[in-house]
């Protein structure tokens, strides 16, 4: 690996090594001089931004999304194309725009209007509550954007893709539902 000289210490990175930095809340971290939430999470981006290119570690991020993807005009406007986006990121943007990838999980089942609808093509009232959305909402590793519904069962752990919609029939949602699929399902 190459020497990278900074704060006078040298890190030499191990070939054999990935580190991966996890950070849950990051809107909750420790307030710096005085900064409110947006200064302060702006700042942990600069910072991360930084480690990122000197360490080259994975950094994830968690955090809730702004209240705007629930906005009553919003979900009007959205109807069954309810889903985040980038600018949805609670209290800053910047962080966003920081990323390699931003990715986004997304509970339509949280949404009333959602409940008895299609959502990414998949009728939701046929399996209540036992469905989450990922979206990969930004990248600079791939191209284009993705939007797939994973079959979730919080109760036992459970989470995996769903079935292509055109394989979606009713004794897959009844499948579901009862708990009655094996490895090969789904």
């Amino acid at each position: 690996g190459q020497k990278v000289e900074k704060y006078n210490y040298v890190y030499e990175p191990n070939d054999d090594t990935h580190t991966i930095i996890i950070l849950d809340h990051a809107e909750l971290a420790g307030k710096e001089r005085g900064f409110d939430t947006k200064q302060n999470t702006d700042k942990l981006s600069e910072y991360f931004v930084e480690i990122r290119n000197i360490f080259k570690p994975t950094i994830v991020l968690v955090s809730q999304f702004n209240r705007e993807l629930g906005k009553i005009e919003r979900m009007k406007f959205s109807r069954s194309q309810l889903k985040p986006s980038a600018s949805d990121w609670k209290n800053t943007s910047n962080i966003a725009a920081d990323v390699n990838m931003l990715i986004g999980v997304f509970n339509p089942f949280s949404y009333d209007h959602l409940k008895d609808e299609e959502f990414l093509g998949y009728d939701l009232a046929k399996f209540p509550k036992r469905g989450i959305s990922l979206h990969l909402l930004e990248s600079r590793e791939t191209e284009g954007f993705v939007d797939e519904m994973l079959c979730f069962m919080g109760e036992c752990g459970y989470i995996k893709e769903m079935p292509k919609i055109e394989d979606m029939k009713d004794d897959v949602y009844e499948k579901i539902m009862n708990k009655t699929f094996n490895k090969n399902f789904i």
